[in-house]
């Protein structure tokens, strides 16, 4: 069969060197030619407009050859040199098959598979008495972490701790306050959570309120959560030395995932908004990083002075993991990651002008004693999750935080066993 192609036709091609040095030989002659009879031409010519535009007409020419001669040279130059590699093209047709000279490519093969172990067939044998008395629970396949409320020794229950103090002890703010004292004072704002009246929570705080799926039910049931608050959004005042101000107003955040989060806040209001309805002042916000909430809340407050009732001039928070217990920094408004945050004042015990208070959550401890007598005890980290307030249009009066809660990550393991992770 024969070959159709063809042998590619050879063309002369100068070296691009002597094409360069030629050329330019060439134009510098015909430049210098042109100068020297410069005065020949004038005078065979005898004319003032070719005197004028004779030296345009060689610049010109000059130009033209030089043109002419990077033109050439360059050609010659990448004529030389091989192109990029242009695009495929297409596939010719099939050609006949050809005689097989050195392998058998037509004839039928048969493969055959030859056993080379020979099995042996081994005794399995299952204990019965263990596939017997194990069972499975379908409803327990996966188990999520769950909130619950710390009681105290003296309140007892299956969430008691040793060693907790409740947070309803120690009331932010104002507490002697003549608004607190006179229930009948028309100014002050009893804020505990009645504004869900209409869905059956009355006295029961501020806290969270969540629709939980009932899956035996296979329906939604709206409950009183025990989930911590996360973080705030305020209006407060501030004079331009820090040293006077006023919270006019705050609303509590908490995050709504379930359960929370690593690297994933989902956040939502909690309860209602405290104080000022206007948002006066200056307003900012914070958010505990995912995975942690507030554990400690310190306050400044005024007294009260005259027809004025003493406010909370200045709050600041404190964050913590809700597993490990670990201190969290805080991202702040610029952007800086801090021990805590505050808005107002910043309190501290020293302060000489407003009088300081504090609450901060303790841990819930599980003890019981081991084989040896001993007393063995873990713990989990507390988070402030329920307050009521007093307040009234021109800010917060006083709050009292009413529980704190602990998150169990395995909530179907027996509650007075202490082996927990």
């Amino acid at each position: 069969m024969e070959s159709n192609t063809k042998d590619p036709e050879v063309q002369k091609i100068f070296n691009w060197k002597i094409v360069l040095v030629l050329f330019s030989t060439l134009t510098l002659i015909a430049l210098i030619f042109l100068i020297k009879l410069r005065g020949y031409f004038s005078s065979y010519v005898n004319s003032e407009l070719f005197d004028k535009y004779y030296n345009v007409f060689v610049g010109i020419l000059f130009l033209n050859m030089c043109l002419s001669t990077y033109t050439i040279t360059i050609y010659y130059y990448r004529v030389r040199k091989p192109g990029m590699k242009g695009q495929p093209g297409k596939y010719g047709d099939l050609g006949d098959s050809g005689d097989s000279v050195s392998c058998d490519l037509y004839t039928p093969k048969k493969r055959r598979f030859r056993l080379e172990k020979e099995v042996k067939v081994e005794k399995y044998e299952v204990d019965n008495e263990i596939a017997r008395n194990s069972t499975l629970d379908l409803d327990r396949r996966r188990i999520d972490p769950k909130w619950f409320n710390i009681n105290s020794a003296r309140e007892g229950g299956v969430h008691a701790s040793e060693n907790y103090e409740s947070p309803a002890g120690n009331v932010l703010g104002n507490k002697f306050s003549t608004c607190i004292r006179n229930r009948g004072d028309e100014r002050c704002r009893i804020q505990n959570g009645n504004e869900n009246a209409e869905r059956g929570f009355v006295n029961q705080g501020i806290g969270v309120i969540e629709d939980v799926y009932n899956k035996r039910e296979n329906k939604l049931t709206t409950r009183y959560s025990t989930k911590p608050f996360n973080g705030g959004i305020f209006n407060y005042d501030l004079n331009h030395l820090k040293t006077q101000g006023k919270i006019n107003s705050m609303q509590f955040t908490y995050d709504k995932n379930q359960p929370m989060r690593k690297k994933k806040v989902k956040l939502a209001l909690a309860g209602s908004k405290l104080g000022n309805e206007n948002n006066d002042g200056t307003g900012s916000e914070f958010t505990c990083p995912p995975h942690s909430s507030v554990y400690k809340i310190e306050t400044l407050h005024d007294v009260d002075k005259n027809d004025k009732t003493g406010k909370i001039v200045g709050m600041k928070f404190y964050c913590k993991d809700i597993r490990s217990g670990e201190h969290i920094k805080i991202l702040n408004s610029e952007n800086n990651f801090v021990d805590n945050v505050h808005f107002g004042v910043e309190p501290r015990p020293d302060n000489k002008r407003y009088k300081y208070g504090k609450v901060e959550c303790g841990n819930y401890q599980r003890c019981k004693r081991g084989g040896d007598g001993q007393k063995k005890c873990k713990g989990r980290p507390g988070f402030l999750s329920n307050v009521t307030a007093i307040d009234d249009d021109d800010g917060i009066i006083a709050m009292r935080f009413n529980k704190c809660s602990y998150l169990e990550p395995n909530p179907i393991k027996d509650p007075t066993d202490v082996g927990l992770e």
